[in-house]
């Protein structure tokens, strides 16, 4: 369900190709009001499942983050592009679109802390299992056991263990 009461642009997803704005600038400023309304939408639901560390959601939700984040990048691009017909649009609906980019934003701002939280912690796990692989590598080196069932030193001493980070 949308944030905001009005129909969603063109269903519920953006169209892959790309968008144009309407040709009449009062139009094409409520398409950019409904894209706005969309990404606001798909940043709501990726942060509630940032917060709840719900990795499964996160995942599923990305290709509309794609979608919507580059429709609204073109819509953002066509509305600069032709500022000057802009103009003439009704202060109360420039307003509305004001605002809720100033919604979206904040929101952004949101789903980026949670982001950078999500990435630390990934990257503590990553260090963590790494040390770990590295403790278990040293103990079972000390305690090599010969088949007499005396302590052996190993004969190679220089051992190294790599994880591969990813995030």
């Amino acid at each position: 369900m949308s944030h905001h009461q009005h129909p969603p642009y063109n269903g519920s997803s953006m169209p892959q190709s790309g968008i144009i704005l309407h040709a009449a600038p009062k139009r094409a400023v409520e398409q950019m009001i409904q894209i706005v309304d969309i990404i606001h939408d798909v940043y709501r639901d990726e942060t509630a499942f940032l917060a709840r560390s719900d990795i499964n959601g996160f995942k599923s939700i990305q290709g509309r983050k794609l979608e919507a984040a580059q429709a609204y990048e073109q819509g953002l691009n066509q509305m600069l592009a032709r500022r000057n017909e802009m103009r003439g649009v009704e202060e109360s609906l420039k307003n509305k679109l004001r605002l809720m980019h100033g919604d979206f934003n904040q929101l952004a701002q949101e789903n980026k802390k949670l982001l950078d939280r999500m990435q630390r912690t990934t990257e503590r796990l990553s260090e963590t299992i790494c040390n770990a692989a590295k403790d278990a590598v040293q103990n079972r080196v000390a305690s090599g056991y010969g088949a007499s069932g005396r302590v052996e030193t190993p004969r190679r001493t220089n051992m190294s263990v790599g994880i591969e980070k990813t995030a």
